[in-house]
């Protein structure tokens, strides 16, 4: 605690004796970012924004689940709105015959069985708690939104049209079954789980905030988020926290800096504040470029054309705030950007987050 102390007032003693002095060639980006940080305007530290949380997780236990199967309806999930269906085996086959809460198989039991879970296609995330044998993945698969079916012996977080789906082996393993999280994020209307010898103990589904926000009549506003095959990926921030914005989904901020300075600022930074093995990629758009989709290592080489001129710096084991109320994450990396160009007035830049934090969107005096 002595050291952490000590390492945040080093912090805050550097970036405040830095963000004073215009003629340092390296603003405080460069070295350190922390509270305080005033480089001589950032919107991000007061402008409008609601803190958008997500719900508190609903969650169907399928071991206490009274089961009365009907045909190829199964059961209901979500307060018995949507129903859970019988589907053949990875697409071909019987249905495959399911046991229920029996004394060494907890939940749905299947032997080569599917069953199709539905959805009201919002923004979500769908956590189900699989067990089986990891020597058996091969043979155990999911499909989501009618994509082809696949196995769950492949590499993982993976991405299918516009839901990222990851699988946690690290649960704790009950009686003689290897337990893991099977988890999808994004906007769902349906998803297939195929068993082989394995099951399904629960289903747990976490609403989250609209895909984009309408409002772009602000000074500052969230917009959609593009990869390199210019799909929208966008999303609105989860958290404000103290220097900027959270978010567990790409995001975009559009600036106008008019609304704020009483000058023509030729120069603002942006720090993009992750976890390590986050993705890096960056959105970028200002006066007289097109949107430009990179990763932060290669902005100057996309904007050097524009008469722009770009400083990045990678700072590593540092924080990341994740909101307002809580203690900082330790271990973070830190892109910090420097663009400098002639009358920077508006700025849409993003990144594409994975929980991260996008902060110290600031502009400097000349």
């Amino acid at each position: 605690m002595k050291s952490l102390l000590i390492h945040v007032i080093l912090i805050l003693t550097l970036t405040i004796s830095a963000c004073k002095k215009d003629d340092l060639i390296q603003p405080v980006n460069a070295i350190l970012n922390s509270e305080n940080l005033d480089c001589n305007t950032c919107p991000s530290l007061f402008s409008n924004f609601e803190s958008i949380q997500e719900t508190t997780p609903f969650c169907d236990d399928f071991e206490t689940y009274t089961w009365n199967p009907q045909g190829d309806t199964l059961g209901y999930t979500q307060s018995g709105q949507y129903p859970i269906l019988g589907v053949p085996y990875f697409g071909s086959g019987s249905n495959g015959s399911w046991l229920y809460n029996s004394v060494n198989n907890p939940g749905m039991y299947g032997f080569t069985s599917g069953s199709q879970f539905l959805f009201d296609n919002s923004n979500q995330i769908v956590q189900f708690e699989i067990y089986g044998f990891y020597s058996q993945y091969g043979q155990m698969g999911f499909s989501v939104n009618g994509f082809t079916p696949i196995d769950l012996s492949q590499t993982f977080p993976l991405t299918i049209g516009n839901v990222t789906i990851d699988l946690d082996t690290s649960l704790t393993n009950q009686g003689g079954w290897e337990n893991a999280y099977l988890t999808f994020t994004g906007e769902i209307n349906d998803i297939k789980l195929y068993c082989f010898e394995s099951g399904i103990v629960d289903l747990c589904i976490t609403k989250l905030p609209p895909k984009f926000i309408p409002n772009q009549n602000k000074s500052i506003y969230f917009d959609a988020f593009y990869n390199r095959n210019g799909i929208e990926l966008g999303n609105h921030p989860n958290e404000k926290t103290p220097l900027g914005y959270y978010s567990s989904a790409p995001t975009v901020i559009n600036i106008d800096f008019k609304s704020f300075l009483g000058y023509q600022t030729k120069k603002i930074s942006f720090v993009h504040a992750y976890l390590p093995g986050s993705p890096r990629l960056i959105n970028i758009k200002l006066p007289s470029t097109p949107l430009i989709v990179t990763s932060p290592d290669s902005i100057n080489y996309y904007l050097s054309p524009y008469n722009y001129e770009v400083e990045h710096y990678v700072v590593q084991n540092e924080f990341l705030w994740i909101n307002k109320s809580q203690p900082p994450l330790i271990g973070a990396t830190l892109d910090s950007i420097i663009i400098k160009g002639q009358s920077i007035q508006e700025i849409k830049i993003g990144a594409e987050m994975d929980h991260s934090e996008i902060r110290s969107i600031c502009a400097y005096f000349d």
